[in-house]
């Protein structure tokens, strides 16, 4: 428009999610609609019917938002809601399905046990099951399976050498004796009782605790030995003095063992050449699991698994057993930590010597100096030998300041920040995927909507060009300015849509009556020129008329002369006269002749295709008959078979139930040596397996273990639920496939599951469409009523059938002639409505999809069709259109041939949904 800078272009737009499934109370993501880029400028957006209570759409730019307030299911329509969109000259609308579901209460306790069903879920127990409880040590209302520190003793599960004991968490030595026990962290600390023995030597190096600490030594470490030079089991701190006469002597020996030692150096036969001492190396380093990454040199040193959470003060080993061969047999290996500067001698460690074998094995210490003030990560560069192999550990130093109860809100609001972000990373992935999903698809439909307008276009300009040039201009403008007002209260009409339907249809009745009586004024000022240009010609034709009968008066007296003239020339043609009339009788005759001989052939054609399709109709029944039997034959085969399969199914399946008992009586007794988790595990099992026996395996079929495929594949099949299953006889997705509801029920009821759950999640369903996928098939077994029969039919029912097949094979060359006369009637349409092939291709409606009717038989009103107006009517009785029952029985590619045919703007008869008003009108 070069008036102004707003785009009157044809609009098209749509929303990424046309079916939103929403929850009362729990807010709705934001739904923007996408506008294609070849669109128009939108003046505003409306809806219809008004959105679920609490729901809101701006109507500037379409956004819809907002917390739903109540539920909402429109039960009937497809799509509940249509949202338009509008300028001056266009409109579109798209259709979003809207269901608003009630609360959901995730506070359930089927058993009545005091846990809720999702913690019970979430803590793997049976939420159908009192007797099944999540075990909670501590009290803290957080189940040992996902709780950090079972026992309440805030030493986390991983460091803790007790996890499930309260009343103890170090062990130095490794000897599963506690270092300290106490009652603080118990819950019941007036009734203290121990279950473990207090270790007396915590480092295990034959000092017990009392005399290290009496002695100064520590004892937590074993390299901390109280000094005891006459080895009476007394430390020289607690032993009387010792003269320095003594000492004296002693001094003055040292210096003779030193030379004595020295020659014994000198003069070894033993002495090996340091080119020949192998040392660590990193090709024979190994450890049972993997190296977190790295291979064993300086600038890519092995990487172990870190250990967090160590309490200040205490100590920590490697996860990592480390075991390295092909070392110089008793070769002293010396530990370095290269980041000594920074960790000090927290990650010191005592050389080793290999055994005589040249292999040594340990794992890597950390001991905290009791210094570290703040929890603090220290990453070690530990090298073993000189310059050999390199490892790489990091250890956290947990300096814990909070109370129980702080720590553990610190650490369950740490899981649920990760699983927010977890699940933040997750939506936000999926909303990208949709939106570039959404950008493809727009983008697509942009390009093909853009190159439908443009074909569009050219072909109205050259309509309009022809229209120009044509000789009924007035008459095309005269219709132009009808569809215009009626193109105009249409687009009045849509824009109060968002108003009650009420004040809609009245507002709609208003706008109809002022275009009639707009179109009557025009209609009458039009009829008013018409007259003024009658009187005008009449005056012409006057004078006309009086030049006329002054020449008619001239050739009167011409025509006598000529009629003098022409009575003597008709003696002489009378007797041609006769000549001709004779010849005319003859012909007669002759024609005569030739009519009945036609007639006689004709007769005798009809005879003889009369009798072709006689002898077509008893072929027909024989063919028919020849299926029937044979079918009948293949039918009796088929259900032998399947009784014959269930049966042998059924035996095989006593057999194993046999094998099944004595197979229950062994694991029962067996029960004992388990612990119990396992125990009750292997107690659910056979629950299950005892249920076998009530399962039909002659309709599901028989399956061992060797046919075992992988359940899991199915949505709500878990690594136990997958085991019952197999425990119950049932290992692959094809027997699955056949579960009909009553062994649905069965099934579930037999592996303790949810109630309805197997249904719920469509097992069966979701086993066929894997079976497909695969490239099987299953036999789709027919549901055999009682009295059901293979017998034959009759020769006359299968003479009947061959009849009406010769019959519908009648109607279909009826039709097929119905159309050509319908495609004979459409070309021979008035200039005005013909399309030629410059404007646009050719129309051919498919009248044996909505029928052909005559323009001889009673019409109906199709007006009664909202968006039909007089002018419409009028171009849909010209294209063989008369009835509604032809309209209820368009297909989408016949109402866009119709759309195109009539004229109207791309997709009216879609968006004004004719064909659903004339379903409702047949009802």
């Amino acid at each position: 428009d070069s008036n102004d800078d707003f785009d009157d272009s044809p609009i098209v737009f749509f929303y990424p999610n046309d079916k939103l499934v929403l929850v009362v109370g729990e807010e709705m993501e934001l739904l923007s609609p996408i506008i294609a880029p070849t669109s128009g400028d939108i003046l505003n957006f409306t809806v219809i019917p008004e959105l679920p209570k609490g729901l809101v759409m701006d109507n500037s730019t379409g956004v819809i938002s907002g917390i739903p307030e109540e539920p909402y299911n429109h039960l009937i329509l497809e799509y509940s809601h249509r949202f338009s969109a509008g300028n001056s000259q266009w409109n579109f609308s798209y259709r979003v399905d809207f269901d608003v579901l009630p609360p959901i209460d995730n506070n359930t306790d089927e058993d009545g046990d005091g846990w809720t069903d999702a913690v019970e879920m979430e803590c793997n127990t049976n939420p159908n099951d009192a007797e099944s409880i999540p075990e909670d040590i501590d009290l803290d209302s957080v189940c040992s399976y996902i709780d950090e520190d079972d026992d309440g003793d805030n030493i986390g599960d991983v460091i803790d050498k007790f996890p499930k004991n309260p009343t103890a968490w170090d062990d130095t030595d490794n000897d599963s004796m506690p270092d300290e026990l106490t009652c603080k962290y118990l819950t019941d600390s007036a009734n203290c009782v121990f279950d473990l023995e207090e270790d007396l030597d915590d480092d295990n190096d034959g000092w017990p605790d009392l005399n290290e600490t009496s002695c100064g030594t520590n004892p937590k470490d074993n390299l901390s030995i109280p000094e005891d030079d006459d080895d009476d089991g007394i430390c020289n701190l607690l032993e009387d003095y010792v003269p320095a006469a003594v000492k004296i002597l002693w001094i003055c020996c040292f210096p003779l063992l030193l030379l004595l030692l020295l020659l014994l150096w000198v003069i070894n036969p033993f002495v090996i050449d340091e080119e020949e001492i192998m040392g660590p190396e990193p090709e024979f380093t190994y450890t049972e699991g993997d190296w977190a990454g790295g291979n064993g040199e300086y600038d890519d040193p092995y990487i172990l698994k870190s250990v967090m959470g160590v309490k200040k003060g205490s100590f920590a080993q490697s996860h990592e057993l480390i075991k390295v061969s092909n070392i110089t047999p008793r070769l002293k290996c010396e530990f370095t930590d290269m980041a000594g500067e920074e960790n000090g001698t927290r990650f010191k460690k005592r050389a080793m010597k290999s055994n005589s074998r040249g292999e040594i094995e340990f794992n890597l210490e950390f001991r905290d100096d009791g210094n570290t003030e703040v929890t603090t990560e220290y990453t070690s560069l530990i090298r073993l030998g000189k310059a050999t192999v390199y490892f790489q550990w990091t250890v956290e130093v947990e300096v814990i300041t909070d109370t129980p109860e702080e720590e553990r809100a610190k650490r369950r609001a740490a899981k649920i920040q990760r699983e927010a972000k977890k699940e933040a990373a997750r939506i936000e992935k999926e909303t990208s995927d949709k939106a570039a999903e959404a950008e493809i698809e727009a983008k697509r439909k942009a390009a093909a909507m853009e190159m439908e307008l443009k074909s569009k276009i050219e072909k109205i300009e050259k309509e309009a060009e022809e229209r120009a040039a044509s000789a009924e201009l007035k008459a095309l403008e005269a219709e132009k300015r009808v569809a215009e007002i009626e193109k105009e209260a249409a687009n009045r009409a849509q824009e109060l849509e968002r108003k009650s339907r009420e004040e809609e249809n009245r507002m709609l009745e208003e706008q109809e009556a002022r275009a009639r009586l707009e179109a009557e004024q025009k209609a009458k000022k039009e009829a008013e020129e018409a007259a003024e240009r009658e009187r005008k010609a009449e005056e012409e034709a006057a004078e006309l008329r009086a030049l006329l009968r002054k020449k008619a008066e001239e050739r009167k007296k011409e025509e006598e002369a000529r009629i003098a003239a022409e009575e003597a020339a008709k003696l002489e043609s009378a007797e041609e006269a006769e000549r001709i009339e004779r010849e005319a009788e003859e012909k007669a005759a002759k024609l005569e002749r030739e009519a009945e001989e036609k007639a006689a052939r004709i007769e005798r054609e009809a005879t003889r295709k009369a009798e072709e399709r006689e002898r077509e109709t008893q072929m027909k029944a024989m063919e028919a008959k020849e299926k029937l039997r044979k079918r009948a034959v293949e039918r009796k085969r088929q259900i032998e078979q399947e009784e014959k399969e269930n049966q042998e199914a059924r035996e095989m399946a006593e057999e194993r139930f046999a094998e099944m008992e004595r197979e229950i009586e062994e694991r029962k007794q067996k029960l004992d040596e388990l612990d119990k988790e396992a125990k009750k595990k292997e107690r659910a099992l056979l629950r299950v397996a005892q249920k076998s026996k009530e399962i039909d395996f002659g309709v599901l079929g028989f399956a061992t273990s060797k046919d075992k495929e992988d359940l899991q594949k199915i949505s709500g099949i878990g690594p136990f639920i997958e085991e019952k299953l197999n425990a119950l006889g049932i290992y692959t997705f094809a027997q699955i496939s056949k579960m009909n509801s009553e062994l649905e029920d069965k099934v579930n009821d037999a592996i303790e599951f949810f109630p309805g759950r197997i249904k719920r999640d469509e097992w069966s369903k979701q086993a066929r469409k894997i079976l497909d996928e695969g490239g099987e098939r299953i036999e789709k077994i027919n549901q055999r009523t009682i009295g059901e029969t293979t017998e034959e039919p009759s020769n006359s029912q299968i003479t009947e059938r061959a009849e009406e097949q010769v019959s519908q094979q009648e109607r279909e060359r009826e039709v097929a002639r119905r159309m050509e006369m319908a495609e004979e009637l459409l070309k021979n349409k008035t200039p005005v409505e013909r399309r030629t092939s410059n404007e646009r291709d050719e129309i051919e409606l498919d009248f044996g999809i909505i029928g052909f009717v005559s323009a001889d038989e009673e019409k109906d009103d199709l007006q009664a069709i909202d968006g039909i107006g007089r002018f419409v009517e009028e171009k849909l009785n010209k294209i063989g259109i008369y009835k509604i029952s032809q309209i209820s029985k368009m297909t989408p590619e016949i109402s866009d041939q119709v759309n195109d045919a009539i004229g109207l703007s791309p997709g009216r008869i879609d968006r004004d949904e004719w064909v659903l008003q004339a379903k409702r009108m047949m009802r």
